[in-house]
C-alpha cells in the first residue's frame, strides 16, 4: 500500500503545482485586465456596448459562460479519473509478468469478504494461492 500512497502523493503534488501555476497565471491575466480597464472611459457601459455593437443580451453571455465552466469541469474530471485509473492499474500490476500483484489480491479479497459479510445467506469461499516465483 505504501507504493500506491507514494504514487498518489506524487500525482497530487504534481496536480497541486499545476493548480498553483494556473492560479498565478489567471491572477496575472486579471491584473492586466484591471490595468487595461483603467484606460476605458468612465461612462462606458458593457451592457450598452454589447447591445449596440454586438446585440448580445447579458443573460446569453451568462449562459454561455456557465456552460463553458461546466464543460471544462467535466473534461478536467475525466482527465483526472483517467490518470487515477492508470495509476491504480500501474500499482496493481507486476512489472515483470504484467499480471496482478499481491496488492491487487489484498484489495480484491477485502472487497470480496466485505460483500460476503453483507449478504444474509451463508456462503463459503475457497482460495488457492500459488507462488510461481519461488
Amino acid at each position: 500500500m505504501g507504493y500506491f500512497k507514494k504514487s498518489f502523493q506524487k500525482f497530487t503534488s504534481d496536480a497541486l503545482s499545476k493548480a498553483i501555476y494556473d492560479a498565478v497565471k489567471y491572477l496575472l491575466v486579471a491584473l492586466i485586465g484591471i490595468m487595461a480597464a483603467s484606460y476605458i472611459p468612465e461612462k462606458f457601459s458593457i451592457k450598452i456596448f454589447l447591445k449596440t455593437y454586438y446585440s448580445f443580451e447579458l443573460y446569453i453571455i451568462l449562459i454561455y459562460s456557465i456552460s463553458i465552466i461546466i464543460i471544462a469541469f467535466m473534461i478536467i474530471r475525466y482527465i483526472y479519473l483517467k490518470r487515477y485509473k492508470a495509476l491504480e492499474k500501474d500499482n496493481f500490476t507486476d512489472e515483470n509478468t504484467g499480471i496482478r500483484n499481491h496488492k491487487a489480491l489484498k484489495a480484491h479479497l477485502k472487497k470480496l469478504i466485505s460483500e460476503l459479510l453483507d449478504t444474509s445467506k451463508t456462503t463459503s469461499i475457497s482460495i488457492i494461492i500459488l507462488d510461481v516465483d519461488n
